[in-house]
């Protein structure tokens, strides 16, 4: 562990290194260390600067020496999430506060849902620009979201390729994000998110309001979901390309064309919901209208004559005339896309 007790403004940090060795490569840190601020932006001291070089750690910490307030409101925050944690099948782990005495100051409450491990932290370490240099600070009790891998112990990682560590700490801003994946993890994003909470003027319940959405919205569920949305679009450009196209059908291609609004809400009769998953493609040829859905309805014939909607499986439309369910399932291939053009030209 790096370390260096900062006593007064005119104090260098010359104890955090400016490059490591990993796997007897040099991997550079392209991060100048700078200040320890309060809410007021009064600049703190004595503050400990250090940073932790171990694997799956690489994290910096900028904090005061003594004992920090809003100890007893970090715990209250604890307490009301959980109840929370347990709806979304997780479990709040470790004590949430470094462990050695140059640490100490820096507090947090970890959650780990799966594979993810996911932080509400009590102090944001962000960016500045200070004369062309890329100053790391940290604001003490101004809220700070992460997601990354529970196997690591911290957003930062090692880019070998390009012999740097990747620092994901975002610039100062409360709306201001990074986001990156670590190589060892591929299939696990990262986030760092600022937050416009702070611990003086915030509720406990609209910090672990806020957390919650963070973390629902960052979930492996949602990350599964928004790669589903991307390839049921992928389908329906073959649609547009393969069948409409090739047949010398004219595709409405405007923005919001061929699929659902991400904020319906029925007319105003419900919340706002996601529905960019559902989609079609409409065409038109010497004033022949031609619809296909990427989805079918459904009602079962036998006992209680229940709806579905069957995702994936195709329906036509030609004109005004009935919505026809097809056989037809994605992803198409070459003998799919065949039979829907004869489907269209009967």
């Amino acid at each position: 562990m790096y370390k260096q007790l900062i006593q007064d403004m005119n104090e260098k940090i010359t104890e955090i290194p400016k490059t490591l060795t990993i796997n007897r490569k040099e991997i550079k840190i392209d991060a100048e260390i700078g200040k320890c601020f309060d809410l007021n932006m009064n600049e703190i001291y004595h503050y400990w600067a250090s940073f932790d070089p171990r694997k799956g750690y690489l994290n910096f910490h900028i904090v005061p020496e003594k004992e920090r307030d809003n100890v007893d409101k970090m715990n209250k925050i604890r307490e009301k999430l959980k109840d929370e944690v347990k709806e979304l099948n997780g479990e709040i782990i470790g004590r949430g506060f470094g462990q050695s005495p140059h640490a100490a100051q820096h507090k947090w409450i970890e959650i780990v849902i799966e594979n993810d491990s996911f932080l509400l932290s009590f102090q944001t370490l962000s960016f500045d620009k200070e004369h062309n240099k890329d100053i790391l600070n940290c604001y003490l009790d101004k809220i700070q979201f992460y997601k990354f891998p529970k196997a690591v112990n911290g957003p930062n990682y090692v880019d070998e390729k390009e012999g740097k560590l990747v620092i994901l700490y975002p610039d100062s801003g409360t709306s201001e994000k990074k986001e990156g994946v670590n190589p060892s993890y591929p299939e696990y994003k990262i986030v760092v998110q600022n937050t416009k909470l702070n611990l003086k003027d915030s509720s406990e319940e609209k910090i672990v309001k806020e957390f919650i959405a963070f973390i629902e919205k960052n979930t492996n569920y949602n990350e599964v979901r928004k790669q589903y949305i991307k390839e049921r679009n992928k389908e329906r450009k073959k649609i547009i390309k393969y069948v409409f196209e090739d047949m010398g059908y004219k595709v409405k291609k405007s923005a919001n064309a061929g699929h659902g609004s991400t904020k319906y809400t029925s007319g105003g009769q419900m919340k706002e919901f996601d529905l960019s998953y559902w989609m079609w493609v409409e065409g038109e040829k010497a004033g022949k209208t031609c619809s296909v859905y990427l989805q079918s309805f459904d009602r079962d014939p036998n006992g209680e004559q229940n709806y579905h909607v069957l995702l994936d499986r195709l329906s036509i439309q030609i004109g005004d005339g009935e919505i026809k369910r097809t056989e037809i399932d994605l992803p198409l291939d070459d003998e799919k896309i065949c039979l829907l053009k004869d489907m269209i030209n009967l």
